[in-house]
């Protein structure tokens, strides 16, 4: 009986010896001086409260231990807000490390990370990982921080506005500092074409004498040259107010998302009808919405759009593409659509128009495509156009 104490005792001592808890030293040590292992005195590195857009950097050193040598084979981020390098600590000061290269016990390593914490808010911890030939495979290491903000937007994050093709659009929003002090604000422009116009306005009853303020409206204006399709644009702010914990005191600021959907005076959801593959014997539809994105002038009375399929004829230079287009005539033969008018609760007029296959069989060829065709008869845009796509089985 003692001795079964004794060898308990003894085991107790040897694993806190050579392993290590939650806040401890070693990682990846399963107990055993056999094999290698990367140990770390302090795997965890708190910085406390800091401001966002604070860039927090840390070294964090490690030893090889073991009995055999330490193989690393790469180290992982868990985000693209964090840089990570490795080195080899020598007396003649740090070297790149190469990755598979055997380091023997005893090397000492240097693990040097970077934080960038725009865009991050509250309790944001990040990991880094040496993948290793150690006993867990992995060695990691974390940065702890509860990011506060020094300025807010209102409203807070990314909104779609649909903007008619041709048409000026104007939006707003409001951005506020959060310790009271004031501050100007700026719009860099960065990444936005000159369609696009950004002034910040110091908010009623916020300016101060010097031209700051602790809240700012940011009045955004969009030119009607600014051409079809979906944009997504950063509205970048700086402020006069340098950030200590920045390189060379970079001035706080913040980002905003401006997401703009042009669209001419019809909008057409979804853009293209895929019918997936359709069997000989299946009877499929698709249905696209028509919508009338242009207010309606006084007295005009719209009409539903004309609706009709084309085949898509490739120049018949050869048996294959006269084949082919014997094939899309074919699928236009087997091909019924329909328009119906929809009611939508915010009074837009709009349409919906159905394609329906019904008995897909040679000469329609395996892989068939065509357009749907809507003659509006507004003379801004009189035509639009649907690809359709998909296979016979």
């Amino acid at each position: 009986m003692h001795a079964s104490m004794t060898a308990s005792l003894s085991l107790l001592v040897l694993l806190v010896l050579s392993g290590c808890g939650p806040g401890g030293a070693e990682q990846g040590a399963s107990g055993a001086s056999e094999g290698p292992w990367l140990f770390c005195a302090v795997p965890e590195r708190d910085f406390g409260t800091v401001w966002e857009s604070s860039l927090l950097t840390h070294t964090f050193e490690f030893e090889v231990r073991g009995s055999e040598p330490l193989v690393v084979a790469g180290v992982h981020q868990d985000c693209g807000c964090t840089a990570a390098d490795l080195t080899v600590l020598g007396a003649g000061g740090p070297t790149p490390l190469e990755f598979e290269r055997p380091l023997a016990p005893g090397t000492r390593l240097a693990l040097s990370v970077e934080y960038a914490t725009r865009g991050r808010r509250g309790p944001s911890p990040r990991e880094v990982q040496i993948f290793c030939n150690e006993p867990d495979g992995v060695a990691s290491v974390r940065l702890l921080a509860d990011i506060r903000p020094w300025l807010t937007i209102e409203p807070d994050g990314p909104t779609l506005f649909r903007v008619a093709l041709g048409e000026e659009f104007t939006t707003s929003f409001r951005v506020s500092g959060t310790t009271g002090e004031p501050f100007r604000l700026r719009h860099t422009g960065l990444g936005v074409p000159p369609e696009i116009t950004v002034t910040p306005v110091a908010a009623t009853g916020e300016s101060a004498p010097d031209g700051r303020a602790v809240a700012w409206d940011v009045q955004v204006h969009v030119a009607p040259e600014l051409t079809r399709g979906r944009h997504a644009f950063p509205l970048l702010l700086e402020t006069d107010v340098p950030n200590p914990a920045t390189p060379a005191g970079t001035p706080f600021g913040i980002q905003g998302q401006l997401g703009l959907q042009v669209e001419g005076r019809y909008g057409v959801q979804p853009a293209f009808l895929d019918f997936g593959v359709v069997g000989a014997a299946e009877t499929v539809s698709r249905t696209v919405r028509v919508v009338r994105n242009a207010a309606v002038e006084p007295g005009v009375t719209l009409q539903a759009p004309e609706a009709r399929l084309e085949a898509l004829a490739a120049p018949a230079a050869s048996d294959a593409a006269r084949s082919a287009n014997e094939g899309s005539m074919a699928l236009l033969e087997t091909a019924h659509v329909t328009v119906r008018s929809v009611d939508t609760a915010d009074g837009v007029p709009a349409w919906d128009v159905s394609v329906l296959l019904d008995g897909l069989a040679e000469p329609v060829p395996a892989r068939f495509v065509a357009r749907l065709v809507l003659a509006t008869g507004d003379p801004d845009e009189a035509l639009l156009t649907i690809p359709i796509s998909g296979a016979r089985r």
